[in-house]
């Protein structure tokens, strides 16, 4: 009786913190006058919203990571996985060494940070489009941060991975503009033997990984750790196609 009494709380308590994230969700639909079920171009599978004002370069951009995210070396990261990408020639760069010992590669081409994206997919249960809009952000609705969490293809065609969306912007490279996202992955562990959700566990510090906005799958709920549990939270039964989804992971 003591263990399913734990059980029930314990479920209570996720199905509180899902309520509360589905509130402040339909709260940014609303604010966008886009429908959960209402698709933009259906060929076009992610669509960056919300540009700022202000453009910017890569290497004033790289100065507003480091300072947000503690990203250090955001403009090698992104010359890498240009050259990874096909890419070339690289982005003409050069290095200055400040005062506090952290180089820069100043760079001239010009990026447009965005505060949300939208992304449409196929819905495994009813084979219907969907559409999903999160959030990246340091300044939401004047309360904070808010950085949402997605589903991620990995390079594998069999691999995926969840993820934190650190920033999302879009970059001129080679006379071509790409949309761009900067990620947090998550590793991920054992389903709750109590709860059955899966667990995550949380990146170190300074870990990202730079993709192309096309690798999301879609956006997903995950609960943050609370005083009785240190892991973050897969919810999975938010939808029918998140349930299908993630049933096949361990």
């Amino acid at each position: 009786m003591l263990h399913m009494a734990t059980e029930a709380e314990v479920i209570r308590k996720l199905r509180y913190q899902v309520d509360n994230f589905d509130e402040q969700q339909e709260h940014l639909e609303g604010s966008r006058g886009l429908s959960k079920k209402m698709a933009p171009d259906p060929n076009q599978h992610v669509q960056l919203c919300a540009p700022d004002a202000n453009r910017t370069t890569i290497s004033a951009y790289n100065v507003t990571l480091h300072r947000e995210h503690d990203i250090a070396d955001f403009l090698g990261s992104l010359s890498l996985f240009f050259k990874r990408s096909g890419l070339e020639p690289d982005v003409y760069s050069y290095k200055v060494c400040l005062d506090l010992g952290i180089c820069l590669y100043m760079l001239t081409e010009q990026i447009i940070p965005y505060h949300s994206c939208r992304v449409t997919y196929d819905c495994q249960e009813t084979g219907s489009k969907q559409t999903d809009l999160f959030c990246s952000t340091d300044n939401w609705w004047g309360e904070g941060p808010r950085y949402d969490y997605v589903l991620v293809q990995g390079q594998q065609r069999s691999s995926t991975f969840f993820a934190q969306v650190l920033s999302l912007f879009s970059a001129s490279h080679c006379n071509q503009t790409h949309d761009l996202v900067i990620l947090r992955p998550f590793t991920r562990k054992h389903r709750n033997k109590v709860t059955g959700y899966i667990e995550l566990e949380e990146a170190l510090e300074g870990q990202y990984e730079v993709g192309f906005t096309d690798s999301i799958i879609r956006a997903v709920h995950i609960l943050p750790p609370t005083p009785t549990n240190s892991q973050f939270i897969v919810q999975d039964l938010v939808d029918g196609d998140a349930y299908l989804r993630f049933i096949s992971m361990n």
